[in-house]
């Protein structure tokens, strides 16, 4: 009869293998998530898209997102060499076309638009924004606008334009309260979420009916993504289903802008 010791041996074994051989189960695939300051999507606080990805991991356990903080330049890199799988909230036409990255892309899941300010001067109304070409301008650094043809090359936007890049919209519009720039490039989401924080600057400010561009939103991965353009639709349909979409945009006031 085999001793105490020897029963506790096998026993180990036998868990140790049992783990071994069951841990394939239980593993899910990484999905990496790269985002860029882009509020209310991406914000210092976290903002939609890490919230997002929370909610889908909720939904299911053969995908694992994972959120990886960059740069808008350097989005494209991270998808080239693999540090990054795909992208919420992203418009093809945002230089991918000039990338080296083949890419695919979901149906569209969010509007939206960004639009021109200035400050609200005697006899200022929209005719000021006919042509913002001629005046000192107020963007980030990394982002394509449509005054521009969405080219976002720092030197050709300072060559043409006299622009200042800055690295977010809490600046630009700081710059313009300041009068040191004539327009600021605003999207409208962060907008609404600025002046309902900084009541008293609202009256202070002109907002342009033209827009500089309207988004139409989409998830964008990488060919050879571990996850598949119809799977990750699949999954979105589900969050929308499960109501992930009615709450998240209710809290980032983006009720209006689904599409998906």
């Amino acid at each position: 009869m085999p001793s105490i010791r020897r029963l506790f041996k096998i026993m180990c074994v036998a868990v140790g293998a049992f783990i071994v051989s069951t841990a394939g189960t239980f593993a899910t695939t990484e999905i990496k998530v790269v985002g860029y300051h882009f509020p209310p999507f991406v914000d210092d606080y976290g903002g939609l898209t890490p919230k997002l990805i929370d909610d889908l991991n909720a939904l299911q356990s053969d995908y694992t997102f994972v959120f990886k903080k960059t740069t808008p330049a350097r989005r494209y890199r991270d998808l080239e060499t693999g540090r990054g799988d795909m992208v919420f909230f992203e418009m093809p036409k945002w230089g991918w076309s000039k990338s080296k990255v083949p890419i695919e892309e979901t149906r569209e899941i969010l509007t939206g638009k960004e639009v021109y300010l200035a400050l609200k001067k005697p006899g200022r109304d929209q005719s000021y924004f006919k042509n913002i070409t001629t005046k000192r301008i107020a963007a980030i650094s990394g982002y394509h606008y449509g005054f521009a043809n969405f080219n976002s090359d720092p030197k050709w936007l300072k060559k043409h334009f006299n622009i200042s890049l800055t690295q977010n919209h809490t600046t630009n519009i700081r710059v313009l309260r300041a009068d040191r720039v004539d327009i600021s490039i605003v999207n409208v989401s962060y907008l609404q979420k600025y002046f309902k924080e900084n009541s008293g600057v609202r009256s202070h400010i002109l907002i342009s009916d033209k827009e500089d561009q309207t988004y139409r939103l989409k998830a964008i991965t990488r060919k050879g993504s571990p996850i598949k353009i119809a799977e990750l639709e699949a999954l979105l349909e589900v969050a929308k289903q499960r109501g992930v979409f009615d709450r998240l945009l209710k809290f980032y006031g983006l009720t209006d802008q689904l599409s998906f």
